[in-house]
Order: C-alpha cells, then structure tokens, then sequence
C-alpha cells in the first residue's frame, strides 16, 4: 500500500483556476498576435489545446478559467482593433466566443471519455491517432461555430 501523500499547492483550486486563466489568456494573446493583420484567424490557437489538457488533468471546472481567458483574449483584440467602448457589444461578443472556447473544452473532455473510458492512455498508436483524429477536429468545431455565430448576431460578419 502507498504512503498517504502530502498535499502541494497544486491542488489548490485557486491556484488551478488561476494557473490555467493565466496561462490560456497569455497564450491566447500570442496566438492572436500570429493571426492575419485584418482578422481574427490564428493559424494555430495553443490556447485551445492547453484548455483541454487543463481539463482532462483537473476536471470540468477548468470550464471558468478557459472562459475568462477567452473573454478576456477578445476583449484584447477588441482594444487592439480600436474599440473605445468595451462594455457594449465588444462585451457581449467576448462573453459569447469565450463561452465557445470553453464548451469547446468541455466537448473534447466528453469526447476523450468517450473515445478512451477511463484514465486517458496515449501510448498504443491507435489510441492516440483516434484521440487525435476525433477529439480535436470535433472539438474544434464548437468553438468556431459559436464565434461565427456570435460575430453573425452581432452585425459583424455578412
């Protein structure tokens, strides 16, 4: 039988929320810095990925911090595309889209329970080719969807 372990401040709930808002909205910023100079499209959004991974460690809960984060990356791309006014519709398109990002997270934790029930193993080849074959494109679609939902909405898009 294993000794008991010690708790660390890692599994602290706030320095989880905190650790992963941080470290989404940092790298959300640097994404969206690598995007196209007239829109939104990042070539590859790390963000993402580290949301999900955040997720299938710690848990759903990682849902709030992957929303804060994105709300707070699009608000940043509001302000950097000249919006004065961030607590109009620059608001509620942030609250939207980072509401997508994290349902995105929350479909890809779905996803992997149900492509791998039980603790994720990666190891054997296929395991990892279904991973990544049907969590991330699916997963993907979520976020996206709800963005050019939002920006529809919004008057933003045609």
């Amino acid at each position: 039988m294993a000794p008991p372990r010690m708790p660390s401040k890692f599994d602290s709930k706030l320095f989880r929320f905190v650790m992963a808002a941080v470290t989404c909205a940092i790298t959300g910023m640097v994404c969206v810095a690598l995007a196209a100079p007239n829109g939104y499209v990042s070539p590859v959004y790390l963000a993402a990925g580290l949301g999900v991974a955040y997720a299938l460690g710690w848990g759903a809960s990682m849902f709030w911090p992957v929303w804060l984060a994105g709300t707070i990356v699009t608000l940043h791309f509001s302000w950097m595309s000249g919006a004065t006014d961030l607590l109009g519709k620059p608001l509620w398109q942030a609250l939207l889209i980072g509401g997508g990002a994290a349902l995105q997270v929350l479909v890809a934790r779905a996803l992997a329970r149900w492509v791998e029930p039980g603790p994720l193993d990666l190891t054997r080849p296929s395991r990892a080719v279904r991973f990544l074959l049907l969590v991330g494109p699916i997963a993907c679609l979520t976020s996206a969807n709800v963005a050019c939902i939002t920006m529809v909405m919004l008057n933003d898009l045609p």
